[in-house]
């Protein structure tokens, strides 16, 4: 098994279709027929909110919860 922590989704995937590596981890929303996959881990998204937030002391928010907000979000695929 290889970890490289340089690789990105694609490249590294990639590698693993053409026999360089055993393994990787990411994240693929598509993957080939070449390939199988299993999900390792879920990851918890965090909100960042400011104290003065009506939701700022909540241990758990849910996306329902968000749906009425302005937020940042990463683009697709990044």
């Amino acid at each position: 098994m290889v970890l490289e922590n340089q690789l990105f989704a694609q490249p590294a995937l990639s590698r693993v279709i053409e026999g360089e590596v055993d393994i990787s981890l990411g994240r693929w929303e598509n993957l080939p027929d070449a390939v199988e996959s299993s999900v390792v881990q879920k990851e918890g998204l965090v909100v960042a909110l400011p104290v003065s937030h009506e939701l700022a002391n909540r241990k758990l928010i849910s996306m329902r919860q968000l749906r009425n907000e302005a937020f940042i979000a990463l683009p697709p695929n990044s």
